[in-house]
């Protein structure tokens, strides 16, 4: 038979970081139930360094939880947020997590504003730059669905609201949803990844695989002799061709004589060769030029001190005689 007991905490005087509470229940035997709690601020309408103090703020306003000052809704002012103000504020459905594929709503509302003329809400996309009206009411509210996003429908979208002295007021909202819901991929998010092994799910890749997996849905281990990144590191093993699918190690199976500890080597990207070819070998053979030269220069030098050498000799011999 089970007891439910509820427990109630002071969470400014006792704030228990882990806890364990006992039951102890005559002939049954006792029965733990550990928790933690933690201190996340004042509940609502209290402030204070011990949440002590009540809020004054009113109209929807917000209480800073430690010196109790007003955050006002839009259409209020004041202190307490008590003095009403014409406004008008724009806002989406859902506030978070939107997506490629999924469903938005806007909404235009006027607060505190009289004699409303007319409620618009437009579009200028971020695409074409051009610009549509999406409503045209009359309430202090207008509301736009979409069905349906793709990238078509980012850009800007402004709420205005003129009164019928020709007051207008505005405000906007700039949408630019680019990422697809977890776990689908595709240009409207048409299609599922359910990546394997700590793959990765891509709007445009699809399943992004993480070293030593390959395949579209990250379940293939790599081929025997390469690893890594998309499986494009070749193993460099003596004795097998097995390495670690993921950093290169070489493997030794059963029967096989192999060095363990050997070395696997990153394949250089076929790029590499045409670099080297570019620039290497003009360098290696301008360096090849330059060293004949500077051998023929020294030849020609010796003989030219030999020759000068011997017609000194002889004009020697000659004056003697």
């Amino acid at each position: 038979m089970y007891t439910m007991q509820t427990l109630e905490f002071n969470c400014v005087t006792h704030v228990p970081p882990n806890a364990t509470i006992f039951f102890f229940t005559s002939g049954v035997g006792t029965v733990s139930v550990s928790f933690k709690a933690e201190v996340v601020g004042c509940a609502a309408g209290r402030y204070g360094g011990r949440c002590e103090k009540d809020c004054i703020c009113k109209n929807g306003a917000r209480c800073h939880g430690f010196n109790g000052a007003c955050l006002c809704s839009p259409g209020w002012k004041g202190v307490a947020c008590d003095i009403p103000t014409p406004a008008v504020f724009i806002r989406v459905i859902p506030q978070e997590n939107i997506y490629i594929s999924g469903n938005l709503t806007i909404v235009c509302t006027a607060v505190n504003v009289e004699n409303i003329s007319v409620v618009t809400i437009t579009f200028r996309s971020a695409y074409t730059n051009m610009t549509e009206t999406l409503v045209d009411d009359t309430a202090n509210t207008a509301t736009y669905q979409i069905p349906f996003m793709n990238s078509s429908i980012n850009g800007v979208y402004l709420c205005s609201v003129t009164a019928l002295d020709g007051t207008t007021l505005q405000d906007r909202y700039v949408l630019n949803v680019t990422e697809c819901p977890p776990n689908r991929h595709g240009e409207h998010c048409e299609k599922i990844c359910d990546c394997e092994n700590g793959g990765r799910c891509d709007r445009w890749e699809g399943c992004v695989c993480v070293p030593g997996w390959t395949g579209a849905k990250c379940n293939t281990s790599c081929p025997a002799g390469t690893f890594g990144q998309d499986c494009q590191e070749h193993c460099r093993c003596e004795g097998t061709e097995w390495c670690d699918p993921v950093n290169g190690t070489c493997i030794c199976r059963e029967g096989e004589t192999c060095t363990k500890t050997g070395s696997s080597e990153t394949k250089p990207p076929s790029g590499l060769y045409a670099l080297l070819a570019l620039f290497v070998l003009p360098i290696a053979s301008m360096s090849a030029v330059l060293l004949r030269r500077r051998k023929w220069r020294h030849a020609v030098e010796e003989m030219g001190t030999r020759v000068i050498s011997q017609n000194r000799t002889k004009k020697c011999t000659l004056l003697l005689t």
